[in-house]
């Protein structure tokens, strides 16, 4: 096949020698030349009637130009192919899917001078497959022309026919998915059989990209483009082991520009819903309605639920030399916390390897080394990984919010503070000091191996203890420092290890200092 007229051209010069070829065998011997053909005008016009009746009645489908974006539906007549036509370049990216009921679809794909570019499928499908799907790189620009027919011979039913086609500005059908992806923001949708979904963002080079989608009876597969047309990524890269509903495509922006992600059921035949999510960093973020995100407050709780193939975005503000303290739990779920900086650069992640035992658990701190606002990706580590989650943020030095019914606050000289340490949870606490003066600091947990870490009023770490992995999982932790500055000091109490909780008890000694001593507890003049 090549485009409209040259196809009718060779339509006609076919019948043309082929039934001038029949006419003239039924002419007697005698007007037969050898190597000559020759016929009666009336023979002629004969030739030219049928083949012109051939071209009017004998295609199966006048050609259409392909919408990017769009959905074009059709039926197949038996052993008859449906065109379609299409203008690219060199270096566009094409994706063609058909979807049909009762056929067993084929897509055949033709350059603009007429040769068999690909064709999909390349051999007997299996299960008789109505999901054909064709994807390619041109090579040459001018107008492509696109066959639809049966696989198998004397098929026939209905189809559609989506067509996607990068760079390029697209449209989304009245009743489809895709569009504009806003950064946080949760977008559903739904594939159908042989479906494709587009969509899009901005980004600029160093941003840090997440895409995220969990699909309901259908394993997800998000491939992603960038500016100039070219494949970026694609996930899942391999068939996903049992039969995954959730797919993950990470990747930091080498360019800026438009960005096309296209959705799809990675399986031939799939078909359902899905949740898709952008994390961009640096970036605004937007929460969905019922959906968690936003900035932090500093001490604070934080709860939220992850779906399957969820993204939740949070974000704070602080300076260069801020300490930070990230703490997640998750229930049903191993959580992953990510940090980016202000420029979009990944920070940390943790877990950084798959977690032992499936905790769930998760654990970031660190200083900071340049000043802005940052964001926080909240998921699950694992595919398929869904259920609800609590997040501490604590930033040192800075005013800090207790959640009701947390523990926390000014610690008094002498007095025995009591709290509760729960999963992935911890305690922040604050003292004043003076450069010179001796503190002690003592843990004492119930079913809790304790840690202790302390600030200054810069927010530099000065110690935490135990430094290494207590032997015997010492329920008792000590720490003792002359401090070397005046102000307001942090302490931030905590389990050592992962998945750890249970209650403690937290006593400062301050020397100088006025002395308090606990109802029930020794201690005095």
């Amino acid at each position: 096949m090549i485009n409209s007229v040259s196809l009718q051209i060779r339509r006609f010069s076919f019948l043309y020698r082929h039934v001038n070829s029949i006419l003239f065998m039924w002419r007697p011997t005698k007007h037969r030349r050898a190597k000559v053909l020759r016929t009666s005008p009336g023979d002629r016009a004969c030739v030219i009637f049928v083949a012109i009746l051939f071209m009017v009645f004998g295609k199966s489908h006048a050609q259409e130009s392909l919408t990017n974006g769009g959905n074009h539906p059709g039926t197949i007549p038996a052993n008859k192919t449906n065109t379609y036509i299409f203008s690219g370049s060199a270096g566009d990216n094409i994706v063609l899917r058909v979807g049909a009921t009762n056929v067993v679809p084929r897509i055949d794909l033709y350059g603009p001078s007429g040769t068999l570019i690909g064709s999909a499928p390349t051999s007997a499908p299996g299960g008789g497959s109505r999901d054909a799907v064709f994807t390619v790189q041109l090579a040459s620009s001018g107008t492509f022309t696109v066959g639809i027919s049966s696989y198998y011979a004397g098929g026939t039913g209905p189809y559609s026919l989506r067509f996607a086609q990068i760079p390029g500005s697209f449209s989304v059908p009245g009743g489809d998915d895709g569009g504009a992806l806003v950064n946080g923001a949760h977008n559903a949708g739904t594939v159908d059989l042989g479906d494709l979904d587009v969509w899009t963002f901005t980004g600029n080079a160093g941003d840090n990209i997440q895409l995220r989608m969990g699909g309901t009876n259908v394993v997800p597969r998000i491939d992603l483009y960038g500016p100039t047309g070219t494949l970026i990524s694609s996930e899942p890269q391999t068939a996903p082991g049992g039969g995954s509903r959730d797919a993950l495509l990470t990747t930091q922006l080498s360019v800026s520009g438009a960005f096309t992600v296209v959705v799809s059921s990675y399986y031939l035949g799939g078909a359902g819903g899905y949740s898709l999510t952008l994390a961009r960093a640096p970036g605004a973020i937007t929460v969905s309605t019922g959906d968690e995100g936003g900035p932090l407050t500093n001490g604070a709780q934080h709860f939220g639920t992850l779906d399957v193939g969820d993204l939740d975005l949070w974000s704070f503000t602080a300076d260069a030399g801020n300490s930070i303290q990230l703490r997640m739990n998750g229930t049903n779920v191993v959580p992953k916390l990510d940090l980016y900086g202000p420029d979009g650069t990944l920070i940390s992640s943790v877990p950084a390897v798959a977690p032992g035992g499936g905790s769930r658990d998760a654990a970031l701190s660190t200083q900071l080394a340049v000043g802005g606002i940052f964001t926080v990706v909240c998921s699950s580590y694992y595919e398929n990984g869904a259920g609800s989650y609590v997040l501490n943020f604590i930033k040192i030095p800075g005013e800090f919010t207790l959640s009701p019914g947390d523990e926390g606050g000014a610690l008094t000289n002498g007095w025995l503070h009591s709290g509760t340490i729960d999963l992935g949870d911890f305690d922040v606490w604050t003292f004043d000091g003076n450069t010179g003066d001796n503190v002690e600091l003592r843990m004492g947990g119930v079913n809790l191996v304790p840690r202790i870490d302390l600030y200054n009023p810069g927010g530099v770490l000065i110690d935490s203890v135990p430094e290494v992995a207590p032997g015997g999982g010492s329920r008792d932790a000590i720490l003792t420092n002359r401090l070397a500055t005046n102000g307001t000091f942090t302490v931030v109490v905590s389990s050592y290890y992962f998945n750890g909780s249970g209650d403690y008890a937290l006593t400062l000694a301050h020397e100088p200092g006025e002395i308090f001593a606990s109802t029930g507890d020794e201690g005095g003049v």
